[in-house]
């Protein structure tokens, strides 16, 4: 049935599936349309508007619940494990069985969740509950890494490393690239800390003697890359000094960071050829922290 909080009547949403046998689950998707599941029949329907649009039979199965995952596919719960389908036109021949043979604690299947950070969760019958995890983990061991890394527009993967910086990224054949540039000489800083990339092919280096450096990364063919030197905000050029582990870009282009070994945080104009100091906002550290450690924006 369907309310209508108007004037409190109630209406038939979706026409009973058959006289023995009843809905047993309801779940809203994000389009409106809605995903029903018949106990007897062992079929999920997607209606909206009281027309049923798509008819999906899993036969011999007991669906307890189904999930949307933002990425359009529908997973399903039942008690012989998940059923994973797309909502563009969900089909168990176009569909994914995950059970106890791919792993799980158990097949039977009692609900889905969705977390925050967009892990799947699921719950069983006597066995708890357990995270799916689809991704493969990748390894590039180097003996250090010092502050926060980023990725640019073309999903490559920057950080810092005592030598000089890493970038890695995917290739065309699905493989891994690395390589390894080296900005300064080593008599110029000894060593790098967080790494920001911004739009236009900018690179911003933090360093160990409290500088904060800007390059210009050049595509050559092949794939390689090279960095100009650009810009440098530092004691040299009349800034404070700076934390080398972090620093913050905000949506009008100030870059903010922490001063080293005070309570102050600066915010600098990067928009033109020559930073511009804009203002430096103090702050209380309180009893045990006296510099500070990120920048967010809402």
């Amino acid at each position: 049935r369907r309310l209508d909080p108007a004037d409190g009547t109630l209406s038939e949403a979706l026409p009973h599936p058959a006289p023995d046998d009843y809905f047993d689950w309801a779940n809203l998707l994000t389009d409106g349309r809605w995903v029903v599941g018949c106990a007897k029949q062992h079929r999920i329907y997607v209606f909206k508007d009281k027309k049923v649009q798509r008819t999906l039979v899993l036969p011999n199965c007991v669906t307890a619940y189904a999930f949307e995952d933002g990425e359009g596919f529908l997973w399903i719960a039942t008690n012989k494990g998940f059923f994973k389908t797309s909502l563009a036109n969900p089909s168990v021949a176009e569909g994914q069985w995950i059970s106890a043979k791919n792993g799980l604690p158990s097949d039977f299947i009692s609900s889905v969740l969705l977390d925050r950070e967009r892990n799947l969760w699921f719950a069983s019958f006597g066995k708890g509950i357990f995270k799916l995890e689809e991704t493969e983990t990748y390894r590039f061991g180097y003996p250090f890494a010092a502050g926060l890394g980023c990725a640019d527009e073309k999903g490559r993967l920057w950080f810092s490393t005592p030598d000089g910086l890493r970038v890695v990224g995917r290739t065309a054949g699905g493989g891994w690239s690395e390589q390894h540039l080296e900005p300064f000489p080593d008599e110029y800083f000894k060593s790098m800390g967080t790494v920001k990339i911004l739009p236009g092919n900018q690179l911003w280096l933090g360093t160990d003697d409290g500088s904060l450096v800007n390059y210009f990364i050049e595509e050559r063919p092949g794939g390689n890359l090279r960095l100009r030197f650009r810009r440098l905000i530092s004691t040299a050029t009349g800034f404070p000094r700076a934390m080398s582990i972090w620093m913050f870009v905000d949506s009008k282009g100030r870059l903010w960071y922490a001063e080293n070994g005070a309570p102050r945080l600066h915010v600098v104009d990067i928009s033109a050829e020559k930073p511009r100091l804009v203002k430096s906002l103090p702050f209380d550290p309180g009893a045990r922290l006296s510099n500070g450690r990120e920048v967010m924006e809402d």
